[in-house]
């Protein structure tokens, strides 16, 4: 009984042994792991981009309420606008997290009345970004309530109170309130695509690899070109599937919002498979075998989950690292999908978005057919 055992333990250590990819993932994988879970999930939510529109600028108690934003870790005022409409429309389109309105009445209805408004804009889109905003202004109001009521009981005779001199936020969410299955549908409908997709055109190509088939296709009649559209065509119509599963399962049982056109959804999320079709492919050329191409996929696969915006938003990465999402194609699907699901915004508003998906998709393509074509040769 032992002899045998130790027969098949010893053919499989040596199995692995010449299996030098093998070898080299159980090492690196796990160290991997640990250190992207680490930095992504490693930080804290600051330096988020606002703007101030101050109304009441000829009075310095509105500019020491500024004074108090520019201070804070979580916000970075990156600009001064005038009016709040200007301030509204620069959250609604995305170029900042959130935007501190004061009012031009705001420094006399403190000083008469002992209570003034500051007006928070957030985007309802990004549920954890507009909590996290609004909580840093409520704790900048509750400070600024103490300071001052402070300060108007030295130069009055009056009794002040912190109850007395209050300032309070006002708050304006764009979008309405999004449903955390609104906030995570992208990210989710992104991650089976670009892993279902992925996995099985590579696994698939591996196959037929394994099983001799494309020796059989390179001697028959049929052109390499031939071979590969129809491999494209096939793969595409998974993905399709997929897309359609996603949404059906979301919208029937879990209620899924889509404020903007399917169609766009349809559109992006096209996109997006041909960038995962190409990676597929890529990953074929380079494994020997189907666990190697599970393998490879999966470092792929981690940087998406990790670096997208999906689990964590990518506001709460180091300031040195903060360039790694945006060389995840997932990235620009989540950004994309998101402007159309939960704003009802149209395709000319995600256009970088889809630029960006359709350069990841042109190079992946190149480069996978590129390789592939070698190897049928």
């Amino acid at each position: 009984m032992w002899s045998k055992f130790l027969a098949v333990f010893r053919k499989e250590l040596l199995q692995l042994k010449r299996d030098r990819r093998t070898i080299a993932m159980i090492i690196i994988q796990p160290a991997m792991m640990m250190i992207l879970f680490g930095i992504a999930f490693g930080g804290e939510i600051t330096h988020l981009p606002i703007v101030i529109s101050n109304a009441d600028s000829d009075n310095n108690l509105s500019w020491y309420v500024t004074q108090k934003f520019e201070e804070s870790e979580v916000t970075d005022v990156v600009e001064y606008v005038n009016g709040f409409e200007n301030a509204r429309s620069l959250v609604e389109n995305g170029k900042v997290k959130g935007a501190i309105h004061i009012p031009s009445t705001f420094a006399e209805t403190l000083q008469e009345s002992k209570a003034a408004n500051i007006i928070v804009i957030v985007d309802g889109s990004l549920p954890q970004i507009a909590q996290i905003i609004t909580a840093e202004a409520e704790r900048i109001s509750v400070e600024l309530s103490e300071e001052f009521s402070e300060r108007f009981a030295v130069t009055t005779s009056v009794g002040v109170t912190s109850e007395s001199v209050r300032i309070s936020t006002f708050k304006i969410q764009l979008y309405g309130t999004t449903k955390n299955i609104d906030a995570f549908a992208p990210g989710v409908m992104g991650l089976v695509v670009q892993m279902i997709t992925t996995i099985f055109t590579a696994v698939s190509l591996v196959r037929e690899k394994e099983s001799g088939s494309i020796e059989m296709i390179i001697v028959s009649p049929i052109h390499k070109a031939d071979f590969i559209v129809g491999k494209f065509v096939t793969y595409m119509l998974v993905a399709l599937a997929v897309i359609c599963n996603v949404l059906i399962v979301g919208i029937g049982f879990f209620g899924l919002s889509i404020r903007g056109s399917i169609l766009d959804v349809f559109l992006i999320s096209i996109l997006f498979a041909i960038v995962c079709l190409g990676l597929g492919m890529l990953v074929s050329t380079v494994s020997k075998n189907q666990l190697q191409a599970v393998q490879a996929t999966i470092i792929f696969f981690l940087p998406s989950i990790l670096f997208s915006g999906f689990f964590f938003p990518i506001e709460a990465f180091p300031r040195n690292i903060s360039w790694i999402p945006y060389l995840v194609p997932l990235t620009y699907y989540i950004n994309g999908c998101r402007g159309i699901m939960t704003k009802g915004k149209s395709l000319g508003y995600i256009y970088t978005d889809l630029l960006a998906l359709a350069l990841f998709a042109i190079l992946t393509l190149i480069l996978s057919i590129q390789r592939f074509v070698k190897k049928l040769e």
